[in-house]
C-alpha cells in the first residue's frame, strides 16, 4: 500500500476519534443547557476561529505554502527570514487583538461594578476575545509541526487533543456545580482548556521548530513587515480564510437573527455538528498532499507526483464521505434523538444539508490547490461569491421555510462553488482535483 494511503487512512482514524470526542461533548452540552444556550455556544466556537484567523493574519496558510517550499529546497536561511517576518507580523497583530480584549475587559467589569449590566449577561461570543490569543499561538505552533513532517502530532494537539480536554473540563465542572452551566463557567472551561493546549504544543515542538522561532526572534529587527512577496500574499489569504470562517457561521447567524424561537438555532447548531462528520474528510485526510503541494507544483515532474498522490487520496475521501452521508441520512432522526427529543425537529434540514455537503465534500480540496498554487485571488473571489449567495438566499429560505429553507440555500451555493473550484483548477493548474474532473 502506498504510503499517502496509509497515511491517509490513519488520519481518517485519528479524526474519526477525534470528532466522536467532539461529538459527546456537544451530546453532553445539549443535555445540559438550553438549546437556545446551546445555540450561542456554537456560534461563539465558529466566531472564536474568525478571530484567530485575523489574529494570524492568513500566516498559518501561508506557511504551509512558503515555509513548507523553503524546507523542502533545504534554504534554511530563507526559512529564517520567513519566520522572522512571521514573528514580527504576528507581533503586531496579537498587540491589537490584546488590545481590543483588555478594552473589552475594561468596559465590561466597569459596567459590572456600576450595576448598568451582569458581567455574565453578554453573549458568548463576546469573551472569545479573552481566549483568541492563546488558541492563535497553539494553530500556528501546530502548522509548524505539520511543515516540519509531524502530521499526526500536529493533529492530535490541534484538535483532538483541545476536544478531550474541554470534555474532561465540562464534566469535571458539572460534577462540581450539579447544575446546568452559565456563562462564566462556559468561558473558564474554554480558557483553560486553551492554555493547557498552547502550553502542551510547545512542549511536543522539537528543536528544529523552537530553533527556527529562536532564529527567527534574532532577525525580527532587521526584517521589513511589508516584504513584496510574503505580505501581499498574506493579505490576499486573510481576505480568503476570513471570508470561508464567516461562511461557516452566516447561515447559523442569520437563523439567529430571523427565527423567534431560539431554540431552533440550537437545533440547526445539531444538524451542522452532525453533518461535520462528512466534512472530516475533506478538511482533513489531505494533510500529507497539503504538507508537499507547494513544492511539487513548481515543476511539471511534481505535478505528475502530486496528481497521483490527489487521485490515491481522492479515492479514500470519496468512500468515507460516501458512507458517512449514506448513514446520516439513514439514521437522521436517531442522530437528532441523542442531542434531546426537540431536535428531532430538523430532520429534513439534516438530510437535505447531508446531501449537499456529501457533494461540497468530494470538490473541498479545489479551492486548496488553489490557494498553494498561487491563485489566491480565485480563491478569495469565490468564497467572497458563496457568502453573497448564502446571504442572499438564505435570508428569504430561512424567513419562509425555517431552518428546512436555510438548509436547502446553504446546499445549493456549497456544491456550486465546489464545481466552480474543480473548473478553475483544471483551467489554470490543468490538473484534476477530483476523481473525475
Amino acid at each position: 500500500m502506498k504510503k499517502e494511503i496509509k497515511i491517509a487512512y490513519t488520519l481518517f482514524f485519528i479524526v474519526v476519534f477525534g470528532y466522536l470526542i467532539r461529538y459527546e461533548l456537544n451530546i453532553f452540552l445539549a443535555h445540559h443547557l438550553p438549546p437556545a444556550t446551546y445555540g450561542d455556544y456554537s456560534i461563539a466556537i465558529k466566531l472564536l476561529g474568525i478571530t484567530i484567523i485575523l489574529a494570524l493574519f492568513g500566516t498559518r496558510t501561508g506557511s504551509n505554502r512558503f515555509l513548507a517550499r523553503y524546507l523542502a529546497l533545504n534554504k534554511k536561511s530563507t526559512a529564517n527570514d520567513y519566520i522572522a517576518w512571521n514573528v514580527k507580523l504576528i507581533s503586531v497583530t496579537f498587540l491589537v487583538l490584546f488590545a481590543v480584549a483588555a478594552i473589552a475587559i475594561f468596559t465590561m467589569v466597569l459596567l459590572h461594578v456600576l450595576g448598568i449590566r451582569h458581567i455574565s449577561q453578554y453573549h458568548l461570543a463576546v469573551y472569545m476575545l479573552w481566549i483568541a490569543p492563546f488558541d492563535a499561538l497553539t494553530f500556528l505552533l501546530c502548522s509548524y509541526l505539520l511543515i516540519s513532517g509531524h502530521v499526526f502530532m500536529s493533529r492530535i494537539i490541534g484538535k483532538e487533543w483541545r476536544y478531550l480536554l474541554e470534555l474532561i473540563f465540562f464534566v469535571i465542572l458539572f460534577l462540581l456545580l450539579h447544575r446546568n452551566f452559565h456563562t462564566m463557567s462556559i468561558v473558564a472551561v474554554l480558557l483553560t482548556t486553551s492554555l493547557v493546549a498552547l502550553i502542551t504544543t510547545l512542549l511536543a515542538s522539537n528543536k528544529e521548530i523552537l530553533g527556527m522561532i529562536q532564529s527567527g526572534f534574532k532577525k525580527i529587527s532587521y526584517t521589513r513587515l511589508s516584504h513584496e512577496k510574503w505580505f501581499p500574499t498574506s493579505l490576499k489569504m486573510i481576505g480568503s480564510d476570513l471570508i470561508y470562517a464567516i461562511v461557516n457561521v452566516i447561515d447559523l447567524i442569520i437563523v439567529a437573527l430571523i427565527v423567534v424561537d431560539k431554540a431552533v438555532v440550537g437545533h440547526y447548531a445539531a444538524v451542522l455538528m452532525i453533518c461535520g462528520w462528512i466534512w472530516l474528510s475533506a478538511e482533513h485526510l489531505y494533510q500529507l498532499v497539503i504538507s508537499k503541494a507547494s513544492h511539487l507544483l513548481s515543476s511539471q515532474e511534481g505535478k505528475v507526483e502530486l496528481q497521483n498522490m490527489v487521485d490515491r487520496t481522492n479515492k479514500v475521501v470519496f468512500l468515507s464521505t460516501g458512507v458517512i452521508s449514506m448513514s446520516i441520512i439513514y439514521f437522521s432522526s436517531t442522530l437528532l434523538a441523542y442531542f434531546g427529543p426537540s431536535y428531532t425537529n430538523a430532520r429534513y434540514a439534516l438530510i437535505i444539508m447531508a446531501l449537499g455537503a456529501f457533494v461540497e465534500g468530494i470538490f473541498h480540496f479545489s479551492l486548496l490547490l488553489l490557494t498553494y498554487a498561487g491563485f489566491e485571488r480565485i480563491t478569495l473571489i469565490l468564497n467572497a461569491w458563496e457568502l453573497a449567495m448564502i446571504i442572499l438566499l438564505a435570508v428569504p429560505a430561512t424567513y419562509f421555510f425555517g431552518i428546512t429553507g436555510t438548509a436547502a440555500a446553504v446546499a445549493v451555493v456549497i456544491v456550486a462553488q465546489g464545481i466552480a473550484g474543480v473548473y478553475f483548477v483544471r483551467k489554470k493548474i490543468g490538473m484534476r482535483s477530483t476523481l473525475w474532473f
